[in-house]
């Protein structure tokens, strides 16, 4: 009976091992991150093998490690940012509050359209990458995953 729930057990173990091993995340920055308030997307595909993060962003320039091993990552770090546009259109807004009271709903809206989770994982060698979610529950996810991942 014993060894029927031990093994019962271990199968269960290996599924889970399984699922955990190829975990795919689709994250994209809010507009504005870089250069252009209409197109400034960035849009990153990161792939969590067993023993490696496979990244992929778009734009291409803004991808500066492609591949980082678990064993390189000595901390991983994720912190909320606003893109330069966003704060530009922030203040108008709350400048125009004066002369209408009813434009602090466009301050809440700009603050809530241009949040970011900027996700830093620093390597071993001394470089970053940096990862921007639009969603915190992913970036979340995220986090928590390369964390237990990585042993930190």
């Amino acid at each position: 009976m014993e060894a029927l729930e031990t093994q019962t057990q271990a199968t269960q173990e290996k599924e889970n091992a399984v699922t955990k091993q190829n975990m795919k995340y689709t994250m994209s920055s809010s507009r504005g991150i870089y250069l252009s308030w209409l197109t400034g997307r960035i849009y990153s595909t990161i792939l969590a093998d067993y023993e490696k993060l496979t990244i992929d962003i778009k734009p291409v320039k803004k991808n500066m490690i492609p591949v980082i091993y678990y064993e390189d990552i000595t901390a991983i770090f994720m912190n909320y940012k606003i893109p330069g546009y966003y704060i530009f259109f922030i203040c108008l807004a709350v400048i125009s509050c004066f002369s209408n009271p009813g434009m602090i709903v466009f301050v809440f809206l700009f603050i809530w359209a241009g949040s970011n989770r900027k996700i830093t994982i620093c390597l071993r060698s001394g470089n970053k990458a940096i990862i921007y979610a639009r969603r915190k529950k992913i970036a979340t996810a995220f986090v928590e995953d390369i964390k237990e991942r990585a042993k930190i």
